[in-house]
């Protein structure tokens, strides 16, 4: 959920690919641990597009394929899944200081 809000609060301005945070992530975190990303939306909005490479994510983007907050509600769900098993591991564990 956290993950979710910072991503949803994040600089992310339609249509611009430079020093774009969201982007950021979709480029060096996302496409570092899974071969495709995929942005979710209803139908009446595009529906599903599925990428196999940060640069496609970006030019549509540029031109305005995708909106932000698809990119945001993607990018977040992407994050999470890589978060989620060092979350479940230390998920009721005591913090231990070394």
């Amino acid at each position: 959920k956290a993950i979710r809000e910072k991503i949803g609060k994040a600089f992310c301005p339609v249509g611009v690919a430079e020093a774009n945070p969201v982007l950021e992530l979709v480029r060096y975190v996302v496409f570092h641990e899974f071969s495709e990303f995929v942005i979710e939306r209803p139908a009446k909005y595009g529906g599903n597009t599925t990428y196999d490479n940060y640069k496609q994510v970006e030019w549509d983007f540029v031109e305005k394929k995708i909106h932000p907050m698809d990119l945001k509600n993607s990018t977040a769900t992407y994050v999470n899944k890589i978060i989620e098993p060092v979350y479940r591991h230390f998920k009721g564990k005591e913090p231990q200081i070394t």
